[in-house]
């Protein structure tokens, strides 16, 4: 998450959407201050409550988001990290290394509180909090628009923090497990156009 007072804009990072590549590249316009109390990947709900209103309303509020099932495969990968592996590692739960893409579209929401994106931007009515949405598939380039909506100068966004790309692209998913994340994420799908 970025808060900028100067220009007024908040950038909410979305998880596993390009977010830290984003926020490096903001970076320089963060209120260290005002920012402190928020962990990275804060709801929109939560800094409307709890910033000043006239910050809030005052401020051009930005996201990204990715196609739901590229957004839970990156997941699934970011989970079969070596370092999971190890059941000394305080995360080791997480490893997905033992149990197939299918398994976990599965059983990703009954393990654990798996938001969806539009929770991360929306209300619970699922109005959108954000004046801007870009997309993890044509990042660079919404990024690029979203400097120009602010009025700052673009760079060329570093890649930080990116789970291991499978060559083979998605994995088969079972028409199952297909249903059940459609389902899932009907309100991505339909209010991203995906």
């Amino acid at each position: 998450m970025i808060l900028s007072t100067h220009p007024a804009f908040i950038f909410v990072a979305v998880p596993k959407t390009g977010s830290s590549s984003i926020e490096r590249s903001l970076k320089g316009y963060q209120d260290g201050a005002l920012s402190k109390p928020f962990n990275k990947h804060v709801l929109a709900m939560k800094l409307q409550k709890e910033l000043p209103r006239v910050l809030w309303e005052g401020s051009y509020r930005a996201a990204f988001v990715r196609e739901p099932f590229d957004w839970l495969h990156s997941w699934y990968r970011y989970r079969q990290r070596d370092a999971l592996r190890n059941p000394a590692h305080p995360r080791h739960g997480l490893d997905t290394g033992q149990i197939s893409f299918d398994q976990f579209a599965l059983t990703f929401a009954d393990t654990e509180l798996m938001l969806k994106q539009s929770d991360f931007i929306c209300t619970h009515a699922g109005e959108l909090l954000v004046n801007f949405v870009g997309r993890f598939e044509s990042l660079q380039r919404d990024y690029v628009r979203l400097c120009h909506e602010l009025s700052i100068e673009a760079v060329e966004l570093p890649l930080v923090n990116a789970s291991e790309k499978s060559a083979a692209g998605l994995p088969q998913i079972s028409d199952v497990a297909k249903e059940y994340v459609e389902e899932y994420f009907r309100q991505d799908f339909e209010l991203f156009g995906y």
